[in-house]
C-alpha cells in the first residue's frame, strides 16, 4: 500500500485512478519555417508513484499551413522527456490549409522525478512555406494514472 500525503491520503489506489492533472495553455503565435522542430508548449508533472502511467494530451485550435510548392504539409508531435516521439500528426496540402489538431501520448517514466513533455511543430516537407498557430489557443495536459 502506498500513501500520498498532500492534503489527501490515497491508499491502495485502483488501477486507472487519476492521481493528478497538470495543464498548460497559451495563445501566442508559434511559427515553423523548416523541417526542424520548434517547441510550441511544454508541461511538467512530478509523478507521485514510480509505476504510474502519464497520459499526455495536446490540442492546437488552428494550425495553418502555407504552401510554397507541391506536397506541402506540417507535423505536430508530442515528445517524452528524453526526446522520444510519443505521437505525431500531419496536416496539409491545400493552398492555405487550416484545421484543429488533437494529439495523445502515453509514457511510463518509472520515476518520481519531474517529467517535462513537449508539443513541437515543423514543416513536413520542403514544399511547405510555413506553418503557424495563428494566435489561437493551444494546450498540453499531463495526467498521472495509477497502475
Amino acid at each position: 500500500t502506498q500513501v500520498i500525503n498532500d492534503g489527501l491520503a490515497y491508499s491502495g489506489l485502483p488501477a486507472g485512478a487519476v492521481i493528478q492533472t497538470v495543464t498548460n495553455t497559451a495563445t501566442s503565435t508559434v511559427t515553423a519555417n523548416s523541417t526542424s522542430n520548434v517547441d510550441v508548449i511544454t508541461v511538467s508533472i512530478t509523478p507521485k508513484f514510480s509505476n504510474s502511467v502519464i497520459h499526455i494530451e495536446g490540442y492546437v485550435g488552428q494550425l495553418e499551413v502555407s504552401v510554397g510548392s507541391s506536397n506541402a504539409y506540417a507535423t505536430v508531435s508530442i515528445e517524452d522527456p528524453s526526446g522520444n516521439l510519443l505521437f505525431r500528426a500531419g496536416v496539409g496540402q491545400a493552398a492555405l490549409n487550416s484545421e484543429a489538431v488533437a494529439l495523445l501520448g502515453i509514457h511510463s517514466p518509472s520515476s518520481t522525478s519531474s517529467q517535462t513533455y513537449k508539443m513541437r511543430l515543423s514543416t513536413g516537407s520542403g514544399g511547405t512555406s510555413s506553418v503557424h498557430t495563428n494566435s489561437q489557443r493551444y494546450s498540453i495536459k499531463a495526467t498521472e494514472i495509477a497502475q
